[in-house]
């Protein structure tokens, strides 16, 4: 599990890795590949704290009995940051918005893909109308995420 809900993951925590680690990617085949396991190791919830994760998976994020994987992702992920000290300063990268809205009611730190973007653009990763344009693409494509009205609301 990485330290995103239910989306694939590209970043460790950020004060471990920072954003600017996506610059470590590589293209092959045409397709953006992770270059050389920079994200570390799969974190592995025990099972000592199956109980504690399926208590907030239900309470916190309305997960039943019948789906048992619906909001699993959310919940290790809360889990992990409130628990385990070595996360306790984690970001939390999530577009899922009433998942963002719990965590930030915990005090944790909470990023979406936009804000993600922004930063980006920011640190000369990408230009704003590129971020843009890639953030429609993504909302064309099913993920369900903020975006500014234009390509200048990646700029503030």
């Amino acid at each position: 599990m990485f330290l995103v809900d239910d989306a694939p993951c590209l970043f460790q925590p950020v004060s471990q890795v920072g954003i600017s680690g996506a610059r470590q990617r590589a293209e092959k085949n045409g397709r953006r590949q992770v270059a050389g396991g920079w994200l570390g190791e799969p974190l592995e919830i025990r099972h000592s704290e199956a109980d504690p994760v399926e208590r907030v998976r239900r309470a916190a994020f309305g997960g039943s009995a019948a789906m048992p994987l619906q909001h699993l992702g959310e919940a290790q992920t809360l889990h992990v940051i409130r628990s385990w000290p070595d996360f306790a300063s984690s970001f939390w990268l999530s577009d899922d918005r009433a998942a963002c809205d719990f965590a930030r009611r915990q005090g944790i730190t909470t990023l979406e893909t936009q804000d993600v973007m922004a930063y980006g653009c920011s640190a000369g990763d990408v230009t704003h109308t590129d971020a843009y344009k890639l953030l429609g693409e993504m909302r064309d494509a099913g993920r369900h995420l903020a975006l500014p009205s234009d390509a200048s609301g990646l700029l503030q």
